[in-house]
């Protein structure tokens, strides 16, 4: 079976620039723009990255807060807020019993 590659939303937006492009998650991203020390510059003011394919799922219902902590997954104690796991996860309560998991 052949592993299908699907362009990210942001990667249709970036082919007119002509980027190396690269697989990450089984999505087709931008892995960089040409000359290392010219995206470091840029960087300076700017820097922006396509992560629409990293891994993330949603938890909602009157149970989520308790699953959750049961699979060790730290929750802000706030809604509308965000905590960043040990992991380097990014955990977003949207609002009393709705969470959104990312990964970074």
């Amino acid at each position: 079976m052949q592993t299908v590659i699907q362009p990210t939303p942001v990667a249709y937006a970036q082919k007119r620039l002509s980027p190396r492009m690269g697989a990450l998650y089984g999505m087709e991203v931008a892995l960089g723009y040409g000359d290392g020390a010219v995206e470091n510059q840029r960087k300076q003011l700017l820097g922006a990255c396509d992560v629409s394919c990293f891994p993330r799922f949603g938890v909602k219902g009157l149970n989520a807060v308790q699953w959750l902590v049961a699979h060790k997954v730290e929750i802000p104690t706030e809604r509308n807020s965000w905590l960043v796991q040990e992991s380097g996860a990014l955990v977003l309560r949207l609002g009393n019993s709705e969470f959104l998991v990312e990964d970074q």
